[in-house]
């Protein structure tokens, strides 16, 4: 949903959210899951680089 205003109302594109398999392990997994974890704490900044990436 977030994605669909985003596009819309701002005129960007589309998260792409890493693009990759977060089920796999790999680099993409691994940032999803920092990301995760920052923003639990309450810093938000390393999830909306991934939601781009």
């Amino acid at each position: 949903m977030a994605d669909i205003i985003v596009e819309r109302l701002f005129e960007r594109e589309r998260c792409s959210w890493g693009a990759g398999n977060r089920s796999a392990a790999g680099e993409a997994r691994t940032a999803y899951i920092k990301a995760i974890r920052a923003a639990d704490a309450g810093d938000y900044r390393l999830l909306s680089v991934f939601a781009r990436s």
